[in-house]
């Protein structure tokens, strides 16, 4: 929701962190199905939030992608998706740990992180 609240108000934000991002709810109930359901999921769940397609449009907003290829909730190949369908500035901080948990395990590198998107951020607004 937080990349299509960004698409929808880009103007007024100067920055987004997807933490854990799945590409879309399509994505992740097809992921968690069983491989028959797969297909039908695919056609019959829909939804407008769908984190894959609302980075395109964020042209100008700066974007930081975490994710853990260890995440048991949420594939590392949709966080990966997420961040290389983003067509702003944008940056992508793996950490080792389960969902959620990079800026609690490693706070030191996730205020790097920021500082970093702060940085893309100000370049961004010149």
């Amino acid at each position: 929701m937080a990349a299509h609240l960004t698409r929808q108000h880009a103007s007024e934000i100067d920055a987004l962190v997807l933490d854990g991002p799945m590409a879309s709810f399509t994505d992740i109930a097809a992921t968690t199905a069983p491989a028959e359901q797969q297909d039908m999921i695919r056609q019959y769940v829909t939804s407008p939030y769908a984190a894959k397609e609302d980075v395109k449009y964020l042209e100008e907003t700066p974007l930081l992608v975490i994710g853990s290829e260890e995440d048991s909730s949420v594939p590392f190949a949709q966080i990966q998706e997420v961040y290389d369908q983003a067509t702003g500035p944008k940056l992508l901080w793996v950490y080792e740990g389960e969902h959620l948990q990079g800026p609690v395990l490693d706070t030191e590198a996730f205020l790097q992180q920021l500082e970093a998107l702060y940085a893309l951020s100000a370049d961004a607004q010149k």
